[in-house]
């Protein structure tokens, strides 16, 4: 890890530019994308035998390894998973629209309606270990939702991951994984049905597919690297501070984790906790390539500069180790999951606190939000006018029909004024 002066524009400007230049990256998906729209469960076996180096037998998981797994994952784990979907449904309850008319005036009644997607796709990765946490993050919203059909895809159906969705309630479960996936649940085939969208993190191959079908079917967001930024002062505590920066940076290489403080001290004792707790990890490798590479102490001349400073980088993850946290809170403006106080780890959010740990990086935090039951939902709006109420607003409607040049605009009022 380094050290960086917020005086250094230059090295904000680094870290915050920060997006995913995926136009190489789409372009070698395209052929995959483009077979699997047009073949079907032959390319997808085809591109899994070239990338996976397996022989695709089966698309689809039978009923058979589904009811197995409940036997067979150990009750530490069912016990874990149980306990975080309630968390994460209790959470998630709360972020369920409502209903609602207006009377806007005599005569003119307007309001929202609520309505579920028909069928979602979840993609839940593969990589090193079964990212258990995912399914519950991906499907539970969309259960809430009331969606009629949910449907995952996993490059690896293992034990864990069968029973995640089995607790959560998954209609349907194929082992594809990649582009694949992607294609496969955007346009469909002889065996994966095509949905009305695709939530779920992945890595850029995923998120390249992603880009490539949006506008055939709805996507949450394009996942890149996970990142933290934690907001610390005097008295925070290195080893509490050392240790979350570890387990961002433990995700991936690309990772990035940063603390900011007004304090120099702080600073070097998180370095040196850095170093200690790094010979000790098992993921040590993948960290210490991150923290080399997108690691960093950034020293502010003050806590309203930290806040400023992290607002600039819109980070996935906000850490604030500071006492009086929440009186902070009026100070974020851009983070995509917020965690207060120094016993609210980030790694509490990615499995049990409650909210999503679906969360936009790359600075797209500034504009975007996490997962949440509104992605699986659509609000369509409805009005309803009397003569009464038309009558009222009959000449405003004309007048501006009219100043669009749209007179059968103007014209489909006249004729019920009788005008």
């Amino acid at each position: 890890m380094r050290i960086v002066e917020s005086t250094d524009q230059a090295a904000l400007e680094m870290l915050k530019e920060r997006k995913i230049d995926f136009s190489a990256i789409v372009e070698a998906m395209q052929p995959i994308v483009r077979e699997v729209k047009k073949e079907g469960d032959a390319a997808i076996k085809r591109w899994t035998k070239q990338f996976d180096k397996r022989e695709c037998l089966s698309i689809a998981v039978l009923e058979e390894r589904r009811q197995a797994a409940k036997l067979q994952v150990s009750p530490t784990l069912k016990e874990a998973l149980t306990i975080a979907k309630e968390n994460i449904m209790k959470f998630h309850w709360n972020q369920l629209p409502k209903e609602w008319w207006v009377e806007i005036l005599p005569g003119i009644q307007a309001g929202q309606l609520v309505r579920p997607l028909e069928r979602v796709g979840c993609y839940i990765p593969g990589g090193r270990y079964p990212l258990v946490s995912t399914v519950l993050m991906t499907v539970l919203p969309a259960i809430i939702a009331g969606v009629k059909e949910i449907v995952v895809c996993t490059p690896k159906a293992s034990l864990e991951i069968l029973f995640a969705c089995e607790l959560c309630g998954v209609d349907k479960i194929f082992e594809v994984g990649g582009a694949m996936a992607i294609a496969a649940m955007a346009y469909g085939t002889e065996t994966i049905p095509k949905v009305d969208k695709i939530v779920g993190p992945g890595n850029l191959y995923v998120s390249a597919a992603k880009k490539i079908v949006y506008g055939d079917v709805g996507i949450d967001c394009l996942a890149g690297p996970s990142e933290v930024v934690i907001i610390a002062d005097e008295d925070a505590n290195p080893y509490y501070i050392a240790a979350d920066l570890l387990a961002q940076a433990e995700h991936d290489v690309t990772s990035m984790a940063l603390c900011i403080t007004p304090s120099r001290k702080l600073g070097a004792e998180v370095i040196s906790a850095v170093e200690k707790r790094l010979e000790s990890l098992p993921t040590k490798k993948t960290a210490k390539v991150a923290l080399e590479a997108r690691g960093a102490i950034i020293l502010v001349s003050s806590l309203e500069e930290a806040f400023a400073v992290s607002n600039f980088l819109a980070p996935e993850h906000l850490e604030i180790h500071m006492e009086d946290a929440i009186s902070w809170l009026k100070c974020v403006e851009n983070a995509g999951s917020i965690f207060l106080g120094k016993y609210a780890p980030e790694a509490a959010g990615d499995y049990a606190s409650g909210p999503n740990h679906v969360i936009p990086t790359g600075g797209f935090a500034a504009a975007q939000s996490g997962l949440s039951v509104k992605d699986f939902i659509k609000t369509p709006t409805v009005q309803y006018l009397s003569e009464e109420g038309l009558r009222l607003i009959a000449p405003t409607i004309i007048a501006l029909s009219e100043a669009e040049g749209l007179a059968g605009h103007a014209e489909s009022i006249k004729v019920r004024m009788k005008c």
